[in-house]
């Protein structure tokens, strides 16, 4: 994956328009993920589905939670 290209989770349709997944790094929602080095990520875990629904209409195209090293 490269700076500015798009991830799409759930399909080319939203009901908020957008195909963009919720981005979740250390509990907290960010808008890019660009300026994160790969070299200080721990995990990264793909949701979809179901298991979205705590976050609610955010989470309707899937999120992606990045932990990072401490």
């Amino acid at each position: 994956f490269e700076p500015g290209n798009k991830m799409i989770i759930r399909g080319e349709t939203s009901l908020q328009g957008s195909v963009e997944p919720l981005l979740i790094v250390d509990g907290s929602p960010v808008s890019s993920i660009d300026n994160i080095s790969p070299d200080f990520v721990k995990s990264i875990t793909l949701l979809k589905g179901p298991e979205t629904a705590a976050y609610g209409v955010r989470g309707s195209n899937g999120v992606i939670l990045i932990q990072l090293k401490k």
